[in-house]
């Protein structure tokens, strides 16, 4: 009896296991429709569930626990593997949901409408496995600023994948980052309609702020100046330049009348969302050096503030710092992803590199010759575009927002620490401007289990243990926009960098958090 109930066990199970390869074969792998995608899952669940019923049976048999039920554990384990990876691969199909959020945050030409972000993120509740996609965090804050669907009378839609647990919710940081962008917006907005508009006051309130960050530039310059002369070093003539642009009074007052002008155009300040000193320190000083660095490539070498080198393939334009760093970062041109494959030895990922190296180069800088040939720039215009844009698509861009950010003044470590570093280029419509380029640069960090403040005025800079729940980001999204030199005071072409929304984030967890 017992010998026939092994026989059936394994039988049952050895057509599970046939079921799980014919279907990676067929979905995984050769489908990339939403329809295959979810009706794969369903199957998955039904398996799972047959395998269960077998797993309760073979548990009433105490004789056949050990190998036997072993084996279906393992079953079970490689089922929920397929059902994860079919998640991942469902998200992937539905990306450009995500991406169309986050647009709705960003806006039109760097203006966000009220009524657009809070259709879109009633829109994206209403996707399919929404509350694993967005976590069910983010939804019940949702539902309490009244733009969730049991606020709006949606009923919630199903999920294939259901028991399915993450840690990370792929979509909840943009869409908590919509919420929080909403509740300003209709604020407002009601004020907009009763005819008062706060922007003047808040320009003057935080004006002493502006002045202040640029007096904070000016002493460490003049600090790392007198350290230069102590230690009887010479500086080299760009750091002299930086010098020189950022003490004395006149540089303070210059930086923060541009600033004050910055923040009137700046959606995140204009529409009255709340901003924390750090906030505003981070999203004022990467416009600042932002538009320094472009402003840098039209400047004579002997004025310039960096000594970056800039080569190519079908141009001499391209930051040599982009080439050199290719390999460790995600990359998107105009939607085209790029990631270096993985390599089986050491050998095979040095060619690798090379080799993708070389055809992310030639893809952008093909991207942004038609784009300067679109804009009707000269050779010059050209040449400045493609190196004020690639100097951001660089660890130059990242040392801008380490910089300025809260995620900069901590150093992280750990055996599990991993780094993602992501660069999306594309075009947009900037209105009056005309055609403009449009970069998002970010950095993630997770899996560490140390930090160390690395300000200086902390009393306490030794190392600090945490969870390895604990992440930092930082991210910026930049606008490039040109203009003919028949428009210009100079009669040379320009381009200009403006920031349209920057996003700081620091989530350190105490050890014992699990």
């Amino acid at each position: 009896m017992h010998t026939e109930g092994v026989e059936a066990f394994r039988r049952a199970a050895q057509q599970i296991l046939s079921h799980i390869k014919a279907k990676r074969q067929d979905g995984l792998v050769a489908s990339t429709k939403l329809l295959t995608c979810v009706a794969m899952q369903s199957k998955v669940v039904n398996l799972r569930q047959d395998l269960q019923n077998i797993m309760d049976e073979v548990d009433k048999w105490p004789q056949l626990i050990s190998d036997n039920r072993e084996s279906c554990d393992d079953i079970m384990e490689r089922l929920h593997q397929a059902s994860l990876s079919l998640f991942h691969h469902f998200t992937d199909l539905r990306q450009h949901i995500e991406v169309e959020l986050r647009e709705a945050t960003i806006g039109d030409q760097g203006v966000v409408e009220c009524c657009r972000l809070e259709n879109k993120i009633v829109d994206v509740q209403r996707e399919l496995a929404s509350s694993l996609l967005l976590g069910e965090h983010a939804l019940e804050l949702a539902e309490k600023a009244g733009v969730g669907l049991r606020a709006n009378g949606i009923p919630e839609p199903p999920n294939p994948w259901e028991g399915l647990t993450l840690s990370e919710p792929p979509w909840e940081a943009s869409f908590l980052r919509a919420l929080r962008k909403l509740e300003p917006l209709r604020r407002n907005l009601h004020l907009r309609r009763q005819g008062y508009d706060p922007l003047p006051e808040r320009l003057d309130t935080v004006e002493p702020l502006l002045r202040g960050f640029f007096e904070e530039l000016h002493a460490r310059c003049e600090e790392e100046k007198l350290q230069y002369a102590q230690a009887g070093q010479r500086p080299s003539p760009q750091k002299v330049n930086f010098w020189e642009t950022h003490i004395g009074l006149e540089n303070i007052e210059c930086h923060a009348s541009r600033s004050r002008l910055f923040l009137q155009s700046f959606d995140d300040f204009r529409s009255g969302q709340h901003f924390s000193q750090e906030q505003l320190r981070f999203a004022v000083l990467v416009q600042h050096f932002v538009s320094q660095d472009t402003m840098d490539v039209r400047r004579l070498p002997e004025k310039r503030m960096h000594d970056d080198v800039f080569e190519g393939i079908l141009t001499r334009s391209v930051n040599a710092q982009l080439i050199t760093d290719a390999h460790r970062a995600e990359w998107a041109i105009e939607g085209n992803g790029f990631i270096v494959p993985k390599a089986e030895s050491d050998e095979e990922r040095k060619q690798l590199i090379a080799d993708f190296g070389a055809g992310l180069v030639t893809a952008l800088e093909e991207f942004l010759l038609s784009f300067c040939e679109r804009r009707q720039l000269s050779v010059r215009g050209t040449e400045h575009v493609i190196q004020a844009v690639t100097t951001q698509m660089s660890q130059c861009g990242l040392a801008n927002l380490d910089r300025c950010s809260r995620v900069g003044q901590y150093m992280v470590g750990g055996a599990r620490l991993k780094q993602h570093v992501n660069y999306n280029i594309s075009c947009m419509d900037a209105g009056p401007l005309g055609d403009a380029l449009k970069l998002t640069l970010g950095c993630l960090k997770k899996g560490f289990d140390f930090f160390q403040p690395t300000t200086g005025t902390s009393e306490d800079d030794s190392p600090h243990c945490c969870d390895p729940n604990s992440r930092m980001y930082q991210c910026a999204t930049l606008r490039f926009t040109t203009k003919l030199g028949l428009e210009t005071p100079t009669g040379e072409d320009e381009v200009s960098c403006d920031v349209l929304d920057v996003y700081d984030e620091v989530r350190i967890c105490d050890p014992q958090t699990m």
